[in-house]
C-alpha cells in the first residue's frame, strides 16, 4: 500500500489527460509520472533510503508534487514546511525532523542563507542557482524515469505534518501510507469527486490540505489545478478559465477578500463549495450559495492527528436544517463524547471528543511524552470540546485550552465567537482570555469589521447582553484590520493575547 503508485496507475488509466495545471504549464498524468519517478531516483541516488526525511520548504509548486510522490514510491517521508516561518524555526524543525534533504523555493534563500550552516542537509534549490547549492532541475538530471521499485508497507511513516495548534507550540504528526488513502477514500465517498472533476488546490500544500484535498483528486484521476492564495481575482480568473468544479476556501477569506471579485467572473461551473477550520454562519452561508450559483456546499471539521480536515462532514441537505452543527463523524471513524473522567456524557451536554479509526496518526515523530499524552488506549484525544444532539449530529463548542475562567464561570469563546459573527458589521472575530486580577481571565473580543462598516465598542456590547449570558459578554472590544491566522484558517489565538498583553505595558 503506497499512495505513490496512484501516480502510476493514472498514467496508465487516464494517459494524455491533464493531471496538473499550473501557471503556463499543463502536466499528464504519464509526464508527471516520470518527473515523479525520476525525483525518486535521483533521490535515491544522493543516498535517501526508506524512512529518510525529505523537507521541502516551498510554496505551492509543481515541484512539491513530484517530491511528495517520489518520497512515498521510496519509501521514505516528506515533510512539507512552511516557507513563511521564522529562520529560527525552520532551523528547529529540521532538526527535530533529522531531515536527509532540503529543498527550498527561491523566494526563502534569505532564510536558508541564515540557517544552513546550522543544518546538516543536503540543500536543494528550486529556481535558479545559488553558489555552491545545487539547482532541482541539477540534481534531477540524468535519473531515469522508470519505477525506483521500492518495497513499502502500509504502516510506514509517509509525510509529516508539522502543527502546533493555535498554542504555538511545534510538533510533527506522523501520518503512515494507511492513514493518508483512508482519508482520502472518506473525501471521495463524502463528496463524490470523481475523474471528470477539475479541483481548485490553492490551500497550501505544506498542510493538511495535502491530504484532504490534493490526494483525493489525485486518486480519482481530476485535474488540478495548483495556485495559491496571494490574488483573489487571479484565483477566480482560474475558476472560471479552467472550468474548476471543487473550490475549497475558509469562510473569512470568502467575506473579507473574495467578495469584491465574484460578480465580474462566470463562477457557474462549480459544483462544490468546500470549507472548514471557522465558523460558517447562515448569512455567509445563503451568500455564498448567491455567488456561486450551481454550488452545494459542504463544511468539514478535522484535525492534521486524524489525517485531515474530515473527521466530521455536514453535507449540502444539512447546512441550514443544522445550523452550527459541524455534522457527522465520518464513516470509518469510532467516537465519542467524555467527561474529564473519560466516562461518555450524553447527548447535548458537553464533553471531549476522541476519536480512533485508520485515518489516526502514527505518532508525534519523535516525542513519545505527547503522544502517549494525546493516544490513550487507543482513542485519540482531540482537545475539542463538543455535544451531540440526538440524531448524532457534533456541535463543535471550543478547544478545550480556549475555554476561558471568568469569574468562576466557564466561557466558550466559539459560542461567543458564532453569535458576534451575526452583528452586521463584523466581518471576522476571535476571543480570548486575558489575565485578570478581578475575574481571573477576562474575556475581550478581537474584531475585524467589514469594509465600508463602523462599529463602536458599546454597540458590540450592546448587542452581546442582548443575547449572552452575562459572564460571557466581553469586557474589552479591539478592533484589529485582521487577524493571525495559520495555513488552515485558524486564528492564533496565542499571538492574539500576546499582543494585547504587550499593549497593556
Amino acid at each position: 500500500m503506497n499512495f505513490g503508485n496512484v501516480i502510476s496507475r493514472n498514467a496508465l488509466i487516464f494517459k494524455s489527460k491533464i493531471a496538473i495545471s499550473f501557471k503556463n504549464k499543463k502536466i499528464s498524468w504519464e509526464i508527471l509520472d516520470q518527473r515523479v519517478n525520476q525525483t525518486a531516483n535521483a533521490l535515491k541516488g544522493c543516498g535517501v533510503s526508506k524512512a529518510d526525511v525529505v523537507a521541502i520548504v516551498s510554496e505551492n509548486c509543481l515541484e512539491m508534487i513530484d517530491i511528495v510522490f517520489a518520497a512515498a514510491k521510496l519509501g521514505a517521508i516528506s515533510f512539507p514546511v512552511n516557507p513563511r516561518l521564522s529562520p529560527d524555526t525552520v532551523k528547529q524543525l529540521l532538526t527535530i525532523s533529522d531531515a536527509k534533504v532540503a529543498i527550498f523555493s527561491e523566494n526563502i534563500l534569505p532564510v536558508v542563507e541564515q540557517v544552513k550552516d546550522d543544518v546538516r542537509v543536503c540543500w536543494i534549490i528550486i529556481g535558479n542557482k545559488s553558489g555552491d547549492i545545487a539547482t532541482y532541475d541539477e540534481f534531477i538530471n540524468g535519473y531515469p524515469s522508470g519505477e525506483p521499485g521500492i518495497d513499502v508497507d502500509g504502516d510506514d511513516t509517509v509525510m509529516l505534518f508539522g502543527t502546533g495548534g493555535t498554542t504555538g507550540s511545534p510538533k510533527l504528526v506522523a501520518l503512515t501510507h494507511k492513514a493518508s488513502i483512508a482519508n482520502a477514500m472518506n473525501m471521495i465517498c463524502d463528496y463524490g469527486f470523481n475523474s471528470t472533476d477539475v479541483g481548485l488546490q490553492a490551500l497550501p500544500l505544506y498542510h493538511v490540505v495535502f491530504n484532504t484535498l490534493l490526494l483525493p483528486f489525485m486518486f480519482v484521476g481530476a485535474t488540478v489545478v495548483l495556485t495559491d492564495l496571494s490574488d483573489p481575482d487571479d484565483i477566480l480568473s482560474k475558476v472560471e478559465g479552467e472550468k474548476v468544479t471543487i473550490f475549497a476556501i475558509v469562510p473569512p477569506m470568502l467575506l473579507n477578500r473574495f467578495e469584491p471579485f465574484v460578480p465580474e467572473h462566470d463562477l457557474s461551473s462549480i459544483r462544490y463549495f468546500l470549507t472548514a477550520a471557522a465558523s460558517f454562519p447562515v448569512e455567509l452561508k445563503r451568500k455564498t450559495l448567491a455567488f456561486f450559483k450551481n454550488t452545494c456546499i459542504g463544511y468539514s471539521y478535522g484535525l492534521t492527528e486524524m489525517g485531515g480536515g474530515n473527521v466530521t462532514i455536514l453535507r449540502p441537505d444539512h447546512q441550514f436544517i443544522k445550523d452550527g452543527s459541524i455534522g457527522l463523524v465520518t464513516r470509518n471513524l469510532d467516537w465519542r463524547v467524555v467527561n474529564e473522567n473519560g466516562l461518555d456524557v450524553g447527548p447535548g451536554e458537553i464533553g471531549e471528543l476522541i476519536l480512533r479509526g485508520p485515518t489516526m496518526m502514527k505518532e508525534y515523530y519523535h516525542n513519545e511524552k505527547e503522544t502517549l499524552e494525546t493516544i490513550r488506549e487507543g482513542w485519540l484525544y482531540t482537545g475539542d470540546m463538543v455535544r451531540q444532539d440526538e440524531e448524532g449530529f457534533i456541535y463543535l463548542i471550543d478547544r478545550r485550552k480556549n475555554m476561558i475562567k471568568s469569574g468562576g464561570e466557564n466561557v466558550y469563546a466559539k459560542l461567543v465567537e458564532d453569535y458576534l459573527l451575526n452583528l452586521e458589521g463584523v466581518a471576522d472575530i476571535a476571543v480570548v482570555g486575558i489575565p485578570d486580577a478581578v475575574w481571573g481571565e477576562k474575556v475581550v473580543a478581537v474584531i475585524v469589521a467589514r469594509q465600508g462598516s463602523y462599529l463602536s465598542e458599546e454597540e458590540v456590547v450592546t448587542y452581546c447582553k442582548a443575547g449572552l449570558a452575562r459572564f460571557e459578554v466581553p469586557k474589552t472590544i479591539e478592533f484589529v484590520a485582521e487577524l493571525p491566522r495559520n495555513p488552515s484558517g485558524k486564528v492564533l489565538k496565542h499571538v492574539l493575547v500576546d499582543r494585547i498583553l504587550k499593549k497593556k505595558q
